[in-house]
């Protein structure tokens, strides 16, 4: 089965309920959830928070915007795995409109084109959010927009932004908190991938190394 669907959420979300119900009821309300977690064959990755901040969900997290109210938005580590596609991207793409002219499109096209398509699917995502801004600015910059192709790579499943309220000094104070990323590595992720002039593009960064590590180890 592909990772990444619907199916992931819903399969993970009813395990760890049943989970949860097994466990109050066996070993009543003062359990350890790894301990008991175990007992049932899972392998429990646990994070006691006081604040609903210092929690992540589906592959994002929780922060409060300038008027107190908590935004879910995605982590910044969103970037490394965007570009998961589940078919070659030219079997997604066979055709492209070049100067009016439909015709097919070459591999170079396609992955243009599904670049575009893949940096509409989070919705509002703001240019100045801390690296992952930047990777969706890049991805729409240099991609190609097809009218009739974004619908079927914008993932209806996902999580859509229709606004992020959340400030950049606010996102980079946690990104430090969470992945010990200064703004000075911030900022020099943010220029490299600005750097970036055609796709298909390979960059490598340490950022990306520790993003990796603290979200996908």
């Amino acid at each position: 089965m592909p990772t990444g669907i619907t199916t992931t959420t819903t399969f993970n979300s009813m395990s760890t309920l049943a989970m949860y119900v097994w466990c109050f009821l066996k070993k009543g309300p003062k359990y350890d959830v790894v301990e008991a977690g175990r007992e049932l064959g899972f392998s429990v990755k646990f994070f006691p928070a006081d604040d609903v901040c210092q929690l992540t969900f589906l592959k994002g997290w929780f922060m409060r915007n300038p008027a107190g109210r908590v935004e879910w938005i995605p982590l910044p580590s969103a970037c490394l795995k965007i570009g998961k596609l589940l078919n070659d991207p030219c079997k997604i793409v066979k055709t492209v409109t070049i100067d009016g002219i439909r015709r097919k499109a070459t591999r170079g096209e396609a992955i243009r084109v599904c670049a575009f398509a893949l940096s509409q699917s989070y919705g509002c995502i703001p240019d100045d959010y801390p690296i992952f801004g930047a990777f969706l600015r890049v991805m729409r910059k240099l991609g190609l927009s097809e009218e009739e192709l974004p619908k079927h790579l914008q993932e209806s499943w996902k999580p859509r932004l229709s606004s992020v309220s959340v400030s950049r000094e606010v996102v980079l104070d946690n990104v430090l908190r969470r992945y010990g990323i200064t703004v000075q590595e911030v900022v020099s992720v943010e220029a490299l991938l600005e750097s970036i002039n055609f796709l298909p593009a390979l960059i490598e960064h340490p950022v990306f190394e520790l993003l990796c590590k603290r979200d996908y180890e």
